[in-house]
């Protein structure tokens, strides 16, 4: 507790997870109406089931990352979804792009699996699994929730979408110091997290509205 008052913390500033943090950030983006219609996320917070479930009850779709150990139902038998991805068949891979990155189109093997979901009739629970082209022993797991008829493709799409989350962080990190604070207090390491945040939005404006030059163009003089 002193070294909580040394930083000058707010006693309103209580300790929270990270899934109990995306869920708060969830929800005020709510409140406050930012359009949406999907959500995609990493394992730590895919894999919380109170996170996809504030995002059912608005009626948003996702494609969350899930890790290999997540244990879930399929037909009153709880089992690895390592183990539920062996039932794929064979000929239900397809070679799709989860997008563009530095080194041309991302390609992996996709295959989803529809998953038991009564309850909904818009929507559909259903497990998404990527496989590595040169090696099939490399599996990622994404649990999704999507409306009916949702193409594969589309659900690829959602599930690459997340690397710009990945290279906003980087972009933040090399031209705006997200990670270059050396402070000792709450009030200055959010003014600098802030103020960082607040240029690399500006920056992305000026990209955007010079046609997408790369970032580093956009922020010259």
């Amino acid at each position: 507790m002193a070294r909580r008052h040394e930083a000058k913390v707010p006693d309103s500033v209580e300790f929270a997870t990270k899934p109990q943090l995306a869920r708060q950030m969830l929800q005020n983006a709510l409140v406050a109406g930012v359009p949406a219609r999907w959500v995609t996320v990493d394992e730590v917070y895919g894999s919380d089931s109170k996170f996809r479930h504030l995002c059912e009850e608005h009626g948003l779709g996702y494609v969350v990352a899930i890790s290999s150990g997540t244990q879930l139902f399929w037909n009153g038998v709880r089992a690895r979804v390592s183990q539920h991805a062996s039932r794929i068949p064979a000929g239900k891979w397809r070679t799709l792009s989860c997008g563009a990155g530095a080194k041309g189109e991302r390609l992996y093997e996709w295959a989803w699996l529809s998953w038991p979901h009564a309850e909904n009739g818009r929507f559909t629970r259903g497990l998404l699994v990527r496989r590595s082209l040169s090696d099939p022993e490399d599996l990622a797991y994404y649990y999704t929730f999507s409306p009916k008829r949702t193409p594969l493709s589309r659900l690829v799409e959602i599930a690459g979408s997340r690397w710009a989350i990945e290279e906003c962080f980087e972009q933040s990190k090399q031209e705006t110091g997200l990670d270059e604070y050396e402070v000792r207090s709450w009030h200055g390491w959010y003014r600098h997290i802030t103020l960082s945040m607040l240029a690399h939005a500006t920056l992305s404006v000026i990209r955007s509205r010079q046609g997408g030059e790369p970032l580093k163009k956009a922020t010259s003089p």
